[in-house]
């Protein structure tokens, strides 16, 4: 038995994970299931969770396809921990309220540009521009005038 599995002797609740490295089918030959042990109980099929590697800066992200898998406690071969989750629904919030706050600043440049034309392109004041029948400075419909 390797020494990397002793915890699941000693602690009832430590638990083996299936992953996978590469996105995709996960019975693709080419994506090797690999073990890895946690004490996280929270961690479920389809997370993404941190693991070491030999790459990189130590660590990379693979995907959860079995929780509580079944483990040979008598191999030989070593088992690494989880060393956490990837919150994904966080960085998508994050990537999406940016997105918000992009679009905003954006629609704010417009108006600024738009009323900088008015002031420097037409050489007339707001209330000038006002006073032409084409004019609609204040956004009204001409059913509400």
């Amino acid at each position: 038995m390797h020494r990397d599995r002793y915890v699941f002797l000693i602690n009832k609740h430590a638990r083996a994970i299936a992953c996978l490295y590469c996105a995709g089918d996960e019975h693709n030959s080419q994506n090797k299931r690999t073990l890895f042990k946690t004490l996280d109980s929270a961690i479920k099929k389809d997370d993404l969770v941190i693991v070491p590697t030999n790459t990189r800066h130590g660590f990379t992200v693979v995907k959860v396809v079995e929780v509580d898998a079944d483990i040979d406690v008598k191999s030989d071969e070593p088992l690494a921990w989880i060393a956490g989750v990837f919150d994904k629904p966080a960085f998508d919030r994050l990537l999406s309220d940016e997105q918000a706050a992009m679009a905003k600043i954006r629609s704010a440049e417009l108006r600024k540009e738009r009323e900088e034309l008015r002031k420097n392109m037409l050489g007339m004041a707001a209330d000038e521009l006002g006073t032409l029948a084409i004019a609609d400075l204040n956004g009204k419909t001409a059913e509400s005038q």
